[in-house]
């Protein structure tokens, strides 16, 4: 079975969803970026 592109970014969103920690991991980061001076 051959896995494509689509088949990991599937797979990414699955795990992120399931464990919701990731995504809440890079709403942290996004949100430290955003308050660094530019």
């Amino acid at each position: 079975m051959k896995v494509t592109q689509a088949d990991k970014r599937f797979l990414k969103d699955f795990i992120v969803r399931r464990s919701g920690y990731t995504a809440r991991q890079n709403d942290l980061r996004r949100q430290t970026d955003l308050a660094k001076p530019a």
